[in-house]
């Protein structure tokens, strides 16, 4: 059971690590858009990211800034071209906000603040690095570029802007798109690369050499992403909603960081450990005392049925033997059958005059006796004599004097009497 129990939990641990740990890619991916512009020199190309409502989007300015008016589009699929219009620019900050002609359908980006951003974090840097004269010939989701890198230090422009230096790979095509962290929140934009002026010679179109002066990277891995503070006080005074992640966010991400999280339910497997094997030492102690008592009270419950059952045989035939010597006697009083005695058996006994129905046969000329007087039963087991007047003229009567009603039931012990008519029929009954 506690085997299944921290496999369970080390599943849903690397579980939310695995969902902590990797980006929301799509979600990031339906946030980014490809700007395209006509300019004199081709088609322009680079990204963006969609903000608001989706009715706005953020790009660099350089990206735009030679597209003649109502040039600009951006691309949502190959059938859902936007035209685009700039609503703000800086120059300086190279950034522009634009407007689109309707709701691109896009999720928004979530911001996060330069505050909870440190040096060798993760970032995600999303675009379409293509030549900046290419011709569009198709266009899809998947085309979204995804390169990884890390955040290598935190620069001031000379005109007081910050900017991060990442790792992340950016070429023509990335610029103004939007510089994820490892939550999936926008903190910054993808601005330039470390450029420099070269000259390199190339074949004129008559095949001569000639000298030409080109922009080639100064070094490899170094790339500029200005920080997404920079443009959230303009997304207030034009009244663009966006939405801050909460700081809290990450500190819960942190709290439950794989080591941490590992080290937490390797504590609670130990302490459920200790806890089952002291329950598992406590269950076999007393399942060996309950053993014993109960092998001791077997013994002594065989000793005690053994010495019981012949106590009980004992006392069955002790009371068989007292029920065979006792025997119900019926004496004669006073009056007809005076000394008389009567042995009393399990069947009834009736007195009367009638000698068709009567066992005890009064004379005729006794008329105080009906001829079916009285019945008398002897019961052996419950040492006890019944009484029964059967609707007698005169009357059957107890000593004390009561008199029993027709079908009544009087129950007499040994040595009690009772008589019929007067105290001069009387009789006794008892036991031998």
């Amino acid at each position: 059971m506690l085997c299944y129990f921290i496999t369970f939990i080390s599943f849903l641990m690397i579980t939310f690590n695995a969902s902590c740990a990797t980006p929301p890619i799509n979600e990031m991916k339906d946030s980014t858009i490809n700007i395209r512009c006509k300019t004199s020199k081709g088609i322009m190309s680079g990204t963006g990211f969609i903000v608001g409502q989706g009715r706005h989007a953020i790009t660099n300015y350089h990206v735009v800034m030679q597209a003649p008016r109502n040039e600009i589009v951006t691309l949502i699929d190959i059938d859902n071209i936007i035209p685009v219009r700039i609503i703000w620019k800086s120059t300086t900050k190279d950034i522009a906000i634009l407007e689109l002609e309707r709701n691109s359908g896009r999720k928004p980006v979530h911001f996060a603040m330069s505050s909870t951003v440190s040096d060798g974090e993760s970032v995600y840097a999303l675009g379409f690095p293509v030549a900046a004269d290419a011709v569009i010939v198709s266009y899809s989701f998947s085309d979204v570029t995804i390169t990884k890198g890390i955040i290598s230090r935190t620069l001031v422009s000379d005109q007081g802007y910050k900017y991060y230096q990442i790792d992340a790979a950016i070429n023509p095509g990335n610029s103004g798109g939007p510089l994820f962290n490892q939550y999936g929140d926008v903190i910054g934009i993808n601005t330039l690369k470390s450029l420099v002026n070269a000259v390199v010679i190339q074949p004129d179109q008559n095949g001569n050499p000639i000298e030409t002066v080109v922009r080639v990277t100064k070094g490899e891995g170094i790339g500029f992403a200005i920080q997404s503070d920079e443009i959230l006080d303009q997304l207030d005074n034009t009244g663009i909603d966006y939405h801050v992640s909460d700081n809290t966010s990450y500190l819960f991400y942190e709290i439950f960081s794989f080591d941490i999280l590992f080290i937490i339910i390797a504590a609670i497997a130990i302490i459920i450990a200790g806890i089952s094997l002291y329950i598992a030492v406590n269950q076999s102690r007393r399942k060996s005392f309950t053993n014993t008592v109960s092998r001791f009270g077997e013994t002594i419950g065989f000793t005690i049925s053994k010495k019981n059952a012949r106590q009980q045989y004992f006392d069955e035939h002790q009371k068989e033997a007292t029920l065979v010597q006792r025997k119900g006697v019926l004496l004669g009083i006073s009056g007809e059958f005076m000394e008389s005695e009567f042995q009393l058996s399990k069947d009834p006994v009736i007195l009367g005059r009638d000698p068709t129905q009567a066992n005890i046969i009064f004379s005729k000329n006794a008329h105080y006796i009906s001829r079916k007087h009285v019945r008398l039963y002897y019961t052996s087991h419950t040492n006890e004599f019944l009484l029964e007047d059967l609707n007698s003229s005169t009357g059957t009567f107890l000593f004390s004097g009561k008199k029993l009603t027709s079908g009544e039931i009087a129950k007499l012990r040994h040595g009690e009497k009772f008589y019929l008519y007067s105290k001069e029929q009387t009789f006794q009954v008892i036991e031998k």
